[in-house]
């Protein structure tokens, strides 16, 4: 059974690709021409067939489906840069809505989709968002948000129309292989010494190789039409900091930053640099509590997660040896 993985070159998808083929899976894997293919060196390429295509365009949406009985759509842009607008709707929107399409009509046995936090709800300190949040981000004005909600909404439509989709969540990933520096991001710049104050929210953190195995266990046991959130650990980011003091032996950040003097940094940063380290929707985004309850993926789909200090042990290690700081 030929299995389709779109995003094998971002962080979770990689370590996914790298679990299916260790399984003895025959995968198909989607590439954009341009991208960065750090995350598949070392992949036996006998192994995986590759085929280079933009899924927002539905002609390749359909052809990278041909022959594939089941599929993992974990491809995405993950951005709150304004730049990244156009693209993050292409990449987001237009992707999922083109294969999910094209697997409705090829009749596909069953599809793993990486949804989105940010297109389910969040929760609070209090009160951490099940999979029966509802939707509570209407008045986030992030493009991202945007896109992934719309694009879930379609999938929910697909769904009902027959097209058996396991909705998985995950959390905030970290771990080797962070290419992008999405939520590594912070880990680097910790180690670089670049980080003197801290934001005043929360967030909830799983490794990247547990996430992998978690969309595993969806396209195993998960039910068609049901969602998991898929994470581990709840935290403020005051004791994330700690706890990667703890592991590197070096000082943590002591300073709580406020959220209102982040934003308008970010607001400011966002004049005079095309790429700033902290915008205004990363810096909201920080200030508030991401918390979220993952007992169901637990109990339903028997996802266990390892410990936050060895996750970021393995992080730091790979970021140095591959000379981030």
């Amino acid at each position: 059974m030929k299995i389709l993985l779109t995003g094998a070159t971002g962080f979770i998808g990689s370590h996914l690709l790298k679990q299916l083929l260790e399984q003895g899976d025959d995968v198909r894997i989607t590439v954009r021409p341009g991208s960065n293919k750090t995350n598949l060196a070392g992949t036996d390429r006998d192994r995986v067939e590759m085929v280079q295509g933009d899924l927002a365009d539905p002609e390749f949406a359909r052809r990278a489906l041909e022959g594939c009985r089941r599929l993992y759509h974990l491809a995405g842009l993950v951005s709150t840069l304004k730049k990244d607008v156009p693209a993050i709707w292409k990449s987001n929107y237009d992707s999922t809505v083109n294969l999910f399409q094209a697997g409705l009509k090829q009749g596909l046995e069953k599809v793993v989709y990486l949804a989105s936090i940010f297109a389910l709800g969040k929760g609070t300190r209090e009160k951490p968002a099940d999979e029966n949040i509802e939707y509570n981000l209407g008045n986030w004005d992030i493009p991202y948000f945007q896109a992934k909600r719309k694009a879930e909404v379609e999938a929910y439509r697909f769904s009902r129309e027959g097209l058996p989709i396991v909705f998985i969540y995950p959390t905030f990933c970290f771990g080797p292989g962070d290419v992008y520096l999405s939520s590594g991001g912070m880990v680097v710049q910790f180690m670089k010494s670049l980080m003197p104050v801290y934001p005043k929210g929360g967030f909830n953190a799983i490794d990247v190789r547990d996430t992998a195995r978690g969309l595993r266990l969806g396209m195993e046991r998960g039910r068609a039409g049901e969602k998991y959130i898929v994470g581990n650990e709840n935290l403020e980011f005051r004791r994330f900091f700690e706890t990667l003091a703890g592991v590197t032996g070096r000082r943590p950040p002591r300073i709580p930053i406020p959220t209102t003097l982040a934003k308008v940094s970010g607001f400011l940063l966002e004049k005079i640099w095309n790429a700033p380290p902290v915008d205004l929707n990363s810096a909201r985004t920080a200030g508030d509590f991401w918390y979220y309850d993952s007992s169901r993926a637990k109990r339903e789909l028997g996802l266990d997660c390892r410990d936050l200090r060895e996750t970021l042990s393995d992080a730091v290690d790979w970021f140095r040896e591959n000379k981030y700081f």
